[in-house]
């Protein structure tokens, strides 16, 4: 088995770096920097409640505002556009499902309990919240080309991952690949992401865990039918 320690480098690898902020003239104990990030923040979250819930298509900034209680000038002060917000939110459900994977799969023993690991911290995130489901695999499709291609580099950031771990597997079992890990991982990415639409739709009532479940065992097969037999004593 592959220990925590071989592990942790793929994952923490992955992870975004932090963006650092800096001091501003204090107001009331505040600095302004501080006081818009908050006002930021508020946009973020009532984006978020907007976007998921009522869709981006029929939203506007007068409406955002009016749940972020803030007045519409704040809202140009942070974003250009709604597209701008419509990303800023999407990023931000992205980041926390890479955080929480990777916090997941970090101390996970062996490739195969950290896709599981992965998996159900993936599942946890996007399903705990329906709104962020919704904005993830429906709200974000479509909308501009700018957000496609973005799109498209966060689904194969996340095949990239996967890929990365069957590759660590195939050396763990000094096996062979015999297929490319990252067709196979943009395939099973896709795959995933559909079930999240039809999770969304209303299309399945399966639950998180047999989800993951399935997920897992598409996931091995997949993995195991990239590898080249492995050999036996005596070949």
């Amino acid at each position: 088995m592959t220990g925590a320690g071989a592990l942790a480098p793929i994952a923490r690898s992955w992870q975004n770096e932090l963006v650092s902020t800096r001091a501003g003239r204090p107001y009331a104990g505040i600095s302004q920097p501080e006081r818009q990030a908050r006002r930021r923040d508020l946009l973020l979250q009532a984006g978020l409640e907007v976007f998921g819930t009522t869709g981006y298509a029929a939203s506007s900034v007068r409406e955002i505002c009016e749940v972020a209680e803030l007045n519409r000038r704040y809202f140009y002060e942070s974003f250009n556009t709604r597209e701008d917000l419509l990303r800023a939110v999407y990023e931000r459900i992205v980041t926390e499902s890479r955080d929480s994977i990777t916090d997941a799969i970090a101390s996970a023993d062996g490739v195969q309990e950290a896709i599981r690991a992965g998996l159900t911290a993936w599942w946890a995130t996007v399903t705990s919240d329906p709104r962020k489901a919704r904005i993830i695999t429906l709200e974000i499709v479509g909308v501009s080309e700018a957000i496609e291609t973005r799109r498209r580099e966060v689904r194969h950031s996340f095949a990239d991952f996967i890929a990365a771990l069957a590759t660590e597997l195939a050396a763990t079992e000094r096996r062979q690949l015999r297929i490319d890990p990252l067709i196979v991982a943009r395939a099973l990415v896709a795959a995933i992401v559909d079930l999240v639409v039809d999770l969304t739709r209303g299309d399945t009532d399966s639950s998180t865990a047999t989800m993951v479940e399935t997920c897992l065992q598409l996931v091995s097969v997949a993995f195991d039918a990239s590898f080249e037999p492995a050999s036996t004593p005596g070949d």
